[in-house]
């Protein structure tokens, strides 16, 4: 596999009018370093501040420490959950199967927040049903396990299976591959290979040389390389070794400390480096390489690297990547919703949180609003918010939550990019055996999927008036910035009216790949839509605002995360701004974030009821060893075993751990000389 596949891989993880365009630091608690301290006694000699740090530092998962409540008591058993994206879902479905009577409120006009879809009115004709369209398209990597296990247990009696049955299996795709582009005018068709060419042995991951030899071949690094781009190349490995064989202790103290980008120390790299180094956290997260912490950027390679090597579950079947066989609404979240209220859920959509009032230390009431600006009161005995930052945000301030819990002050403050898309409809599929687009090149960095490839069902049969055969949903993931590489206009995507937005995304297709195949070409193109979330102060025009941003995990900001429970007795927080294990804006997150709050919603009831199980992403068990003298090394002051000083660099060839050149040489990559 090159480079440019394991890029291709990492890039992907995810009520509207028709836009009708038409073609036109954190320092450990030595105190309490003994693995030995009992939960409770550790948990209330530290209390609530830095605890994830001190958990940490305690051998204790910062997810599971959190998620104790301030107290327990018997009350009633009515959740108001307000948001119903991934998070809200997740929690509201824990919740019913645990006897609570769930009532959840929605801003939009429909449930699934950024997973929410719907379709494009008036453009079925004949009996087929109308356009459908989402705010993005969803890939499901092999390391999510929250989310996959509620679409497990979500049946869908109309077709006889679960919403799990709806994911395709990477193995199960014909042709899969992608457009990618490296540079303007100019775009190659690639195959994505899924799986490893070799078996990797699980009991030997623990060797450091066998996992630096195991890694380099994974990634393709022996194949398609300069001989000058040897070094480099080997030692981005050597960085991503000292993430894999970092403690937890480190990761969420030193390297949250620490950029992505000066953690693998891109200045002065070449264009592929800068590339690798700054795409997986632009195009997985919307986050730049200089903002997002290691921890958060070190994660997702952490995750990929494991699942792509195999770890699993035992008896489970092993996978990748899987996408959805139809529109997600349809397939996933409508069903999700209708298993809820089968339950007893009630549903308030276009219906906004605006305040949550306090009595003591405890909420009694909240305050919504609905689209009509009439205000009514929620009572309930817990209240769950699945919002996202940047609405809950001013809603602590104007409750005055913070008076009860400082940490609450923080969460406003947590970072949030923009990661909305495009969806263009096109007469005629490619014509290549490809699925993705890959832009990473470009100032606003874009990637997406044709979506038809995968469905049960094919589009032109199903939908619209038959003339569609092809839907291309595309992310834009950095609005906020511009440079070399656009294409049409010379700004950044969030100065732009909507119709240049279009111009300049399609525009840039056209340049990329319109010689590469004719899909990418005017006559090809039927109609497009844009984000409903994207709006703009003056119809089109004007100001540009986002109703639905993503979150960003920056540096130093792990210790200011909720995880589940808040220093108020009666009120929870479920987001994939979490402090997840994954730790990263994604749909796991979200749904491990709803799964905390849910969580801690039972043990404050104190119900007897069967404990909320909350996955960690899989590592292999070998690599226990490496991970516990790196915390004897961390708590000692020293460095990581292959965290060479950059400050002393002499060379790049000079600074390579000697056992990242043995891994090379057995891997058949060799240095120059």
């Amino acid at each position: 596999m090159p480079i440019i596949s394991i890029l291709g891989e990492i890039l992907h993880i995810p009520n509207t009018e028709d836009d009708d365009g038409r073609a036109s630091k954190v320092e450990p608690f030595p105190q309490l370093l003994s693995t030995g301290v009992p939960r409770r006694t550790f948990l209330a000699r530290v209390g609530t501040a830095g605890i994830s740090a001190a958990a940490l530092a305690a051998g204790v998962s910062p997810a599971l420490a959190d998620a104790k409540p301030s107290g327990t008591r018997s009350r009633g058993r009515r959740v108001a959950v307000f948001g119903t994206g991934v998070a809200g879902m997740s929690a509201i479905h824990e919740l019913v199967d645990r006897g609570f009577e769930v009532e959840a409120y929605e801003r939009f006009a429909m449930t699934g927040g950024k997973t929410r879809g719907w379709s494009i009115p008036r453009t079925g004709t004949h009996g087929r049903l109308d356009l459908p369209s989402e705010h993005g398209f969803r890939f499901f990597p092999g390391f999510y396990r929250n989310l996959t296990d509620s679409m497990q247990r979500t049946p869908r009696p109309e077709r006889g299976d679960t919403c799990f049955d709806s994911l395709r299996w990477a193995d199960k795709w014909h042709g899969f591959g992608a457009a990618a582009s490296l540079s303007p005018r100019s775009g190659i068709a690639i195959g994505l290979p899924f799986n490893l060419n070799e078996k990797v042995d699980q009991r030997q991951l623990g060797d450091p040389k066998y996992l630096a030899t195991v890694l380099i071949k994974a990634l393709g690094l022996t194949k398609g390389i300069e001989i000058r781009q040897v070094p480099e190349v080997l030692e981005f490995i050597q960085r991503i070794l000292v993430y894999l064989t970092s403690s937890d202790l480190r990761r969420h103290t030193q390297w949250d400390a620490v950029s992505w980008q000066k953690f693998l120390q891109l200045e002065g790299k070449s264009n592929l480096m800068q590339l690798i180094g700054t795409a997986i956290t632009e195009l997985i997260q919307s986050t730049k390489a200089a903002d997002a912490s290691a921890l958060c950027g070190g994660n997702i390679f952490d995750a990929f690297v494991w699942n792509g090597l195999g770890v699993q579950d035992p008896g489970t079947t092993f996978y990748l990547a899987s996408l959805l066989d139809g529109p997600t609404g349809e397939v996933w979240m409508n069903p999700w919703r209708r298993y809820m209220e089968s339950r007893g859920v009630r549903f308030h959509t276009s219906t906004s949180l605006h305040t949550l009032t306090l009595r003591g230390d405890e909420i009694d009431g909240a305050i919504v609003v609905d689209s009509s600006g009439a205000q009514r009161r929620v009572d309930a005995d817990w209240y769950v918010s699945a919002i996202g930052t940047q609405q809950l945000g001013p809603i602590i301030k104007r409750s005055h939550l913070a008076a009860k819990d400082p940490k609450l002050g923080h969460i406003g403050g947590l970072g949030a990019g923009w990661m909305n898309n495009l969806q263009f409809y096109l007469r005629k599929p490619p014509s290549l055996a490809y699925s993705a687009v890959v832009v990473p090149d470009h100032p606003w960095s874009m990637s997406g999927f044709f979506l038809g490839f995968q469905w049960r069902d094919r589009i032109a049969k199903r939908y619209g008036d038959g003339s569609v055969h092809q839907i291309l949903s595309l992310i834009v993931s950095q609005w906020d910035t511009k440079g070399p590489g656009m294409t049409i206009v010379s700004k950044r995507a969030d100065r732009c009216s909507r119709q240049e937005v279009f111009q300049e995304v399609w525009g840039t297709l056209k340049e990329r790949f319109g010689d590469l195949d004719p899909a990418f070409r005017d006559d090809n193109l039927i109609r497009w839509t844009i984000d409903p979330g994207i709006t703009w102060s003056e119809g089109n025009h004007g100001v540009v605002r986002n109703s639905d941003p993503l979150s960003t995990n920056e540096v130093n900001t792990w210790d200011r995360r909720p995880a589940g429970p808040t220093g108020i007795k009666n009120f929870f927080i479920g987001g994939d701004f979490n402090a997840t294990y994954l730790y990263v804006g994604a749909m796991d997150s979200a749904a491990e974030g709803g799964r905390q709050a849910a969580r801690a919603v039972v043990e404050a009831s104190g119900r007897k009821a069967k404990d909320v199980e909350v996955f960690p992403y899989l590592k292999p068990a070998a690599m226990n060893g490496i991970w516990a003298e790196d915390k004897r090394r961390y708590r000692r002051g020293q460095r990581n075993i292959f965290d060479t000083p950059a400050s002393a660099r002499r060379s790049v060839v000079a600074d390579l751990s000697p056992v990242v050149v043995d891994a090379a040489s057995m891997a058949g990559l060799h240095l120059p000389k």
